[in-house]
């Protein structure tokens, strides 16, 4: 589900040399997708509806690797963009319907199994990351783009062994549960989303580049991608082991934005200290991302509930997130640097600090 993502960052400069695209043009990259997911999460709970859980997590994989395949066909840089449409779509289903399978199937663990679930994703991040510049210099950009397809061939076999049934209960459970309204904290619910992985697709589209316009080659800056999303998996662990022990989530939205504030201010201040800045960052948005979605799941009642209030928000989360890297890119055409965008997501912190002071506690 992120290779599609990760893999991009690395090879920016690889990327613009070969077909003469802009950084905006790049951005798109990563803001295509990051908007389809928010577009069709929106219509989380009419598409569960509609296609099931099993026949929507089906196409969501044939989705994302036919998009990542289409990669390795040669193109010019409009080609390369149509394939973001086709993975976000893929993505954004996948998104959607695995959440609502995680909170029938684990009822009594459901929290714990999101936030591993969630760190799984990031697993795949780091993974494409750290081997963007060894494929390309193996066989170049495009066969590093599109290989990754072949992980989601192997993951539709492996979900093609989950017993049908199981997931029919699920489709049956969501169809007759009570339809809840969106209320304000939902909207609440969305922000802190937004603002998290606001954060989270800043660094997976633009650090590798704020690196590399300092004089890193590409393959040293990938390897910091790598570095920084492995330690996100980390803190995902962190957060599922912590899960238990805090039934008030607030505690761990504090500490995680405090370090992702005290990350960023680090690397703009103190670009030479990137050890620092890479653990920092790693930290604060690996825990903000599996806790964005926890408390969400805390707050549903039932599956047909998750699926409207998770489709609402993680569509306009992702609205929120895939704005930093377009503007990413604009600002770097416009000024050629990456202070700017860096500093905005900096002035986000504050906001999230006093959204997440409101956090209830889980229903169940």
């Amino acid at each position: 589900m992120r290779p599609c993502l990760a893999s991009i960052s690395p090879l920016v400069v690889e990327i613009k040399r070969s077909l003469a695209m802009s950084d905006q043009q790049v951005g798109l990259l990563s803001t295509i997708p990051i908007v389809l997911m928010g577009i069709l999460s929106l219509a989380g709970g009419k598409i569960q509806h509609v296609l099931g859980t099993n026949k929507g997590i089906i196409i969501g994989l044939i989705c994302i690797s036919g998009g990542l395949f289409l990669r390795g066909i040669d193109g010019n840089g409009d080609s390369l963009i149509a394939t973001a449409f086709l993975c976000g779509i893929g993505v954004a289903l996948e998104q959607i319907l695995i959440p609502v399978f995680i909170r029938t199937q684990f009822r009594r663990s459901s929290s714990v199994v999101m936030s591993l679930y969630s760190t799984s994703i990031m697993m795949g991040a780091a993974l494409s990351a750290a081997l963007a510049s060894p494929l390309t210099q193996w066989s170049g950009w495009r066969h590093a783009l599109s290989s990754w397809g072949w992980l989601s061939l192997i993951a539709l076999c492996v979900w093609f062994s989950v017993p049908y049934l199981r997931i029919q209960n699920v489709q049956e459970a969501s169809d007759n549960a009570p339809k809840s309204p969106i209320d304000g904290y939902s909207w609440r619910l969305m922000t802190i989303f937004g603002i998290g992985t606001a954060a989270y697709t800043l660094i997976l589209a633009w650090l590798p580049t704020f690196y590399v316009r300092q004089g890193w080659p590409e393959s040293k800056a990938g390897y910091l991608l790598a570095t920084l999303t492995a330690i996100e998996v980390v803190a995902g662990f962190i957060v599922s082991l912590a899960l238990g022990k805090f039934r008030d989530r607030r505690p761990l939205f504090v500490i995680s934005t405090m370090v992702l504030a005290v990350g960023i201010i680090t690397m703009l201040v103190l670009p030479a200290w990137y050890g620092a800045t890479v653990v920092l960052l790693g930290l604060g948005v690996g825990a903000l991302f599996p806790l964005s979605l926890v408390i969400t799941a805390d707050y549903s009642k039932n599956a047909g509930d998750m699926a409207r209030l998770i489709g609402f928000v993680q569509g306009g989360g992702y609205i929120i997130a895939a704005c930093m890297p377009y503007f990413g890119g604009l600002l770097h055409d416009r000024t050629g640097s990456s202070s700017g965008i860096w500093g905005v997501m900096l002035c986000f912190c504050p906001i999230l600090f006093l959204l997440c002071r409101g956090i209830k506690q889980p229903l169940s």
